[in-house]
């Protein structure tokens, strides 16, 4: 057999029952990431009423889309399905904040809203 035509099956013939788990623990993982990240306020600063985005229901719907065709065929774990995951997984885990960075310290320069940078 060449291909398992489901994900699951797929990862337990090729490593077995501490393979499936570990792929569960994977998803479960950055589905619980993604779901937080989707339903919780932006917190760049100390401002309170920043508006939801719909932007950040995205790495969820993608996670639900990756599970759902896991059923059907094991393409999320052979193509650009594992990728995703790990892609947007890290992604997300990042905090953004303003001000810090250097791309971010340029902008304050350019609009003059910091003329010394301190230490």
């Amino acid at each position: 057999m060449m291909q398992a035509h489901n994900m699951w099956i797929d990862v337990y013939l090729q490593l077995g029952v501490i393979g499936v788990f570990l792929m569960v623990m994977t998803y479960l993982a950055y589905i619980w990431r993604s779901w937080f990240f989707a339903v919780d306020r932006p917190r760049w600063d100390l401002r309170a009423d920043r508006p939801y985005s719909p932007l950040t229901l995205l790495p969820t719907l993608l996670g639900a889309v990756l599970l759902v065709q896991g059923l059907a065929e094991s393409s999320p774990l052979l193509l650009w399905g594992w990728m995703l995951v790990v892609l947007l997984a890290f992604k997300i885990k990042q905090s953004p904040h303003i001000g810090e960075g250097a791309a971010e310290m340029r902008i304050a320069i350019e609009r003059g809203e910091l003329t010394t940078q301190a230490s």
